[in-house]
């Protein structure tokens, strides 16, 4: 599971991955062009696959084929910080809040970010409560490089 935050200036993500019970470390978030960061939740690979179609600039009929029990989708953030849900079909909705949340650690996530935590510090709290979320947090901005904050794993 996952969990991804954007505060209007950083899109932050946990680096936790799992498969079959085992966790590993990965990375969710991807730059696409100079005016979209993206986000990834759900299956890492199916994910990616995603992000090469929004790269490809999301012609529907080259949609990826999808599973119908799919529940990966991404979180596009445009330069401007219009936010956009993708899901795994490939339809996207308009979020029109200024400060958003997804994954399973949402819930702290946007708590914390109500209470004043910028995005890396939100995904750090989310982790801290949430057993599947962790293993570190990467960050993405707008005209800056990647940023890898280094957290103990939980």
């Amino acid at each position: 599971m996952t969990v991804l935050a954007w505060d209007g200036k950083t899109l932050a993500a946990d680096k936790r991955g799992t498969t079959y019970g085992l966790n590993f470390t990965c990375t969710k978030l991807f730059r696409v062009g100079p005016d979209m960061l993206v986000g990834v939740h759900g299956e890492l690979c199916r994910g990616l696959e995603l992000v090469d179609w929004v790269r490809s600039g999301k012609d529907p009929q080259r949609h990826p084929k999808q599973d119908k029990d799919d529940a990966t989708y991404l979180l596009i953030i445009h330069r401007g910080g219009r936010i956009e849900r993708i899901e795994s079909n490939g339809y996207g909705v308009t979020v029109e809040e200024k400060q958003f949340a997804e994954g399973s650690g949402r819930d702290f996530a946007i708590a914390g970010m109500h209470l004043g935590l910028n995005a890396a510090e939100a995904v750090a709290l989310a982790a801290k409560f949430t057993s599947s979320c962790g293993n570190g947090v990467d960050t993405l901005c707008f005209d800056d490089e990647p940023q890898i904050e280094e957290r103990a794993a939980t």
